[in-house]
């Protein structure tokens, strides 16, 4: 059995690899993307990266889940939302992925800026 640090080191290798292969897509368009896999809490890294790299905008996903389901489950988007103090637009899922294999599509038919 793998130590916790080796288990968050593998996850953080896995992960990188499967957004740079999401990534490759956009590669020539005229968006700039950038990946970086941390671990910890979810809206604080994204803060913390925001801030440590000086980002511009931030693009986040929602699920969409309102009553009880985000009482319960809380929402890292929120979080981010709440505490960030740079322009964030908020792509809604209505319970579909937002990737697709098919480049020609957009990721998302709505963007909503908060």
């Amino acid at each position: 059995m793998l130590d916790p640090e080796a288990q968050e080191e593998a996850l953080v290798a896995r992960s990188s690899t499967e957004l740079r292969e999401l990534t490759r897509g956009l590669k020539g368009k005229e968006v700039e993307t950038t990946h970086k896999v941390r671990a910890g809490d979810p809206a604080g890294e994204i803060l913390a990266f925001v801030e440590d790299e000086k980002v511009d905008m931030i693009v986040m996903g929602t699920h969409g889940l309102t009553g009880l389901n985000r009482i319960l489950s809380g929402s890292v988007t929120e979080k981010v939302v709440r505490h960030a103090d740079r322009p964030i637009f908020t792509v809604k899922s209505f319970g579909r992925s937002l990737l697709t294999t098919n480049t020609n599509e957009p990721l998302s038919r709505q963007v909503d800026p908060v």
